[in-house]
C-alpha cells in the first residue's frame, strides 16, 4: 500500500468518527452509555461474522491474548468517553478525545524507554493542558463534569495506539479486530448489567445510530486502522486522524446548534497546536515499533 492511499484512509475514518459524536449524544438520551457500547461492538462481531466467517471460526486462533489487551483498553476509554457525552457537547468532546495524541509519546516512554520525551513534547503538553483548561475551567476553578470524564478516556485511547503499534503486523487483521471488539463487547455488558436498567424497546432511530456506529464507525473503521497503519507514519497520521475533532464540532453546530464560546475555541486551538506540536518531527518523531495511531469514536 503507499503513503497517499493510507493517508485518505485514514481521512475517511476521521470523517466518520467525527460524524458520530451528534448522533450518539441523542442516542444516550434513550439509553445508558455501557448499554449502548454493549449494542454497538455487539453488533458489530455480528457484522464480522456474516462477513467473515471462515476467517473468525476457522482461522488461526493466536493473537487471543493481544486482542483482549486492545479491547480492554478501548472499553475502558469508549466508556469514559460515551459517559462523558451525556454531559458537554460534541464538538468539545472530541476536540478533547483527540489529546490522545499528546498522551501517546509520553505513554510510549514506559514501552520504548530509548525514546527521550525531549523539551519539543513536553511544550505540547503544556499547550494541550492550557488548551483543555480554557475549554473547561468554569468560575471557581472547577471544571465541567463531562469534559473530565472525556479526559479520562485519553489515557486507554493512548494505550490502545501503543497495542497497536505492538501487535498490528503480528497478528490476522480479521481474527484481532473481532476478540478486540469482543472483548469491548464483553466488558461493557457487564457494567450494564450492574449499573443501568434495560433500554427496550428502542426507537428507530436509536436502532439506527447502532447500527451506523457499529458497521462503519467500528467493523470498517477499525479494520481499516489495523490495515493501513503501518503503512504510514506516526505524525502524518496523527494529524488527520486530529480533523475528527473539527468535523464533530460542524456536525454539532448543523445539527445541533451547538456554539463553541470565543474562550472555548481558542482552548481548542491551543489543544490543536499542542497535538501539532508533539508530532511534529522538529527534531526525531516518535516512531513506535510497528505501527501509528488509532481514534476514536
Amino acid at each position: 500500500m503507499k503513503p497517499w492511499q493510507a493517508h485518505v484512509a485514514l481521512f475517511g475514518i476521521a470523517l466518520v468518527w467525527g460524524s458520530t459524536f451528534t448522533m450518539i449524544k441523542h442516542t444516550l438520551r434513550e439509553m445508558g452509555p455501557a448499554t449502548f457500547l454493549s449494542l454497538r461492538f455487539a453488533v458489530a462481531c455480528l457484522f464480522l461474522l456474516v462477513l467473515f466467517p471462515k476467517k473468525i471460526l476457522k482461522g488461526k486462533r493466536d493473537g487471543i491474548s493481544a486482542g483482549f489487551f486492545l479491547g480492554a483498553a478501548l472499553g475502558v476509554g469508549f466508556w469514559f468517553q460515551t459517559y462523558g457525552l451525556q454531559y458537554t457537547t460534541a464538538g468539545k468532546s472530541a476536540f478533547i478525545t483527540g489529546l490522545y495524541i499528546v498522551v501517546v509519546p509520553l505513554l510510549a516512554k514506559w514501552f520504548f524507554p530509548l525514546q527521550p520525551i525531549g523539551a519539543q513534547r513536553i511544550l505540547g503538553v503544556i499547550l494541550a493542558v492550557l488548551g483543555l483548561a480554557l475549554m473547561s475551567l468554569q468560575p471557581g476553578l472547577t471544571f465541567v463534569k463531562g469534559d473530565l470524564w472525556t479526559a479520562g478516556c485519553t489515557l486507554f485511547f493512548a494505550l490502545q495506539v501503543i497495542l497497536v503499534s505492538l501487535y498490528g503486523k503480528r497478528y490476522d487483521i480479521i481474527w484481532l479486530t473481532f476478540t478486540q471488539l469482543a472483548t469491548v463487547c464483553l466488558l461493557c455488558v457487564g457494567v450494564a448489567v450492574l449499573l443501568e436498567s434495560s433500554p427496550f424497546p428502542l426507537s428507530p432511530a436509536s436502532w439506527g445510530t447502532v447500527l451506523f456506529s457499529a458497521f462503519f464507525a467500528t467493523v470498517l473503521a477499525f479494520g481499516v486502522q489495523l490495515k493501513v497503519q503501518p503503512f504510514t507514519s506516526p505524525t502524518v497520521a496523527a494529524l488527520i486522524m486530529s480533523l475528527e475533532g473539527v468535523v464533530a464540532a460542524f456536525i454539532g453546530w448543523a445539527w445541533d446548534g451547538e456554539m463553541l464560546s470565543a474562550r472555548e475555541v481558542l482552548g481548542a486551538l491551543l489543544m490543536l497546536a499542542g497535538m501539532l506540536v508533539v508530532q511534529f518531527p522538529f527534531r526525531r518523531p516518535f516512531q513506535p515499533a510497528t505501527g501509528n495511531v488509532r481514534n476514536l469514536s
